[in-house]
């Protein structure tokens, strides 16, 4: 119903009672509207500042909150860039993907920690966990296993300027 009503003809909503708000049709509140930067493209510039303030031991709920984004999409980029990091993989190529129903559970957590301490590589760790190398990247971000350092840093800044 929400994204109907935020696109639905004027039409309809001159129909509805005046007593009805539009925050109860899917209007999303000042509150509810906890990352305003959700879905907006990244910039190089923010790149930069969220792994810098990673190396600086800032916590991810802080930089969501300072940056306006969701804790889930810092996590999310981390997850990128810790993959491009380690394997080389263009960030662009994982944009689309989803993870419902790939079995990641507390068991397939549990065995990550275990494999992680093995200093196996990423893309051993996936083989290992039957798991997407991305979903791994992102789970060992989630569970700060990642230690971001300044190689991180030039990893991405070698991305950017590979694009450009």
């Amino acid at each position: 119903m929400s994204e109907w009503a935020l696109i639905a003809p004027r039409d309809f909503l001159n129909d509805l009672d005046s007593d009805v708000e539009l925050e109860e049709l899917g209007q999303p509140s000042e509150a509810a509207s906890e990352s305003p930067r959700k879905g907006q493209k990244w910039t190089f510039k923010e790149d930069m500042e969220l792994v810098k303030a990673c190396i600086s031991g800032i916590s991810i709920e802080s930089i969501a909150s300072e940056t306006g984004r969701s804790t889930s999409g810092l996590q999310s980029r981390l997850g990128k860039w810790f993959l491009y990091a380690s394997l080389g993989h263009p960030s662009h190529e994982l944009d689309r993907i989803s993870f419902s129903g790939d079995g990641w559970d507390e068991k397939k957590l549990e065995q990550l920690f275990l494999l992680w301490e093995s200093d196996l590589s990423l893309e051993k760790i996936a083989a290992e966990l039957k798991a997407l190398e991305y979903r791994v990247a992102i789970e060992a971000v989630k569970s700060d296993l990642i230690i971001f350092d300044e190689a991180f840093f030039v990893a991405v800044k070698e991305f950017y300027n590979r694009i450009f």
